[in-house]
């Protein structure tokens, strides 16, 4: 009888960890903000503040019901407003659709890597959020990913995934020049460099609207828009033709319209001018900055005429 009581206490003590640890429920903050405190009240001590998406549990309920004592998916524990908090569905299956995505520490790129997923990779979705999910993967790890890289159907890993070690890529764009951010938000981070197409860069962090990289060169690093990045090397961008240098000649001057050729003393119609004879002969001298005028010498008189005047 002593020994079925043992076997049967022994049974009850690997069974109840399992049962709490499934019956763990998740809380997510719905708002842009909330404040973590020290004390459940509004006087008491802020200890830091969480963006919406982040992934909590409760630990117990204050007396006043309006607050409860909670810990983040980050550790730190304190006291939040209810009616601040999502009670998250339960958990469910998930697969990665894009290769090499950071898991991250929190819900935001700016946040530290966890750990490295793939495409393919099965992943079980604690919390869903607006924009971000709060997951584990097989292997036990935990972590932020934007749920926009998440599908509950299954997916096919790719064939040859996108290494999660450094790799070399190259900016490309129609456009023009790429900028280098200092922070993976968009509009919301500042350009402080750019760089023309067919730069080469390392990519140290593939992302799925940025890549962080490391510029080749001058060393700067920071977030460029992964569509602007790629791993095959664009063709080189052809010189253009350098223009042949001008060579001074002689022509002679002709009729624009019933206009007869004027020589004029500066760039431009509003100088004073005097008439010059049609067909006299023109020592056209240099191009101006103006593409329609010529300095030239008539009879040894130096001034401009436009380009309608001469041969």
């Amino acid at each position: 009888m002593k020994k079925r009581l043992v076997a049967l206490l022994l049974v009850l003590v690997m069974i109840i960890p399992c049962a709490m640890a499934s019956a763990v429920v998740y809380y997510r903050v719905n708002t842009s903000s909330v404040r973590l405190r020290y004390l459940p009240n509004y006087e008491s001590k802020v200890l830091d503040s969480y963006r919406q998406d982040w992934c909590l549990t409760i630990n117990s309920t204050a007396t006043n019901k309006a607050w409860v004592n909670i810990t983040f998916s980050n550790g730190r524990e304190g006291y939040v407003e209810r009616s601040l908090l999502a009670r998250c569905a339960a958990a469910y299956t998930a697969w990665v659709t894009k290769d090499n995505t950071g898991l991250k520490h929190g819900p935001g790129w700016s946040f530290a890597n966890e750990g490295i997923v793939n495409k393919g990779d099965k992943v079980s979705v604690l919390s869903h959020g607006r924009y971000y999910d709060y997951v584990r993967t097989t292997g036990g790890q935990t972590g932020y990913l934007p749920n926009d890289v998440l599908s509950r159907k299954k997916i096919a890993p790719s064939p040859s995934p996108t290494p999660a070690g450094d790799y070399t890529a190259w900016v490309v764009s129609l456009g023009g020049s790429v900028g280098l951010r200092s922070s993976a938000s968009g509009a919301n981070s500042a350009v402080f460099a750019t760089y023309p197409p067919g730069t080469e860069v390392t990519v140290v962090e593939h992302g799925t609207r940025f890549d962080y990289v490391i510029i080749k060169g001058d060393g700067n690093t920071g977030y460029m828009r992964t569509k602007y990045i790629s791993r095959d090397k664009p063709a080189p961008i052809p010189d253009k033709p350098v223009p042949a240098p001008f060579s001074p000649y002689t022509t002679t001057t002709k009729k624009s319209g019933t206009s007869s050729p004027r020589l004029y003393q500066g760039l431009g119609l509003g100088w004073s001018s005097v008439k010059v004879e049609e067909g006299a002969e023109v020592n056209v001298l240099e191009k101006t900055k103006d593409p329609y005028w010529y300095k030239v010498s008539v009879d040894g008189s130096t001034g401009y005429m436009p380009d309608k005047y001469l041969n």
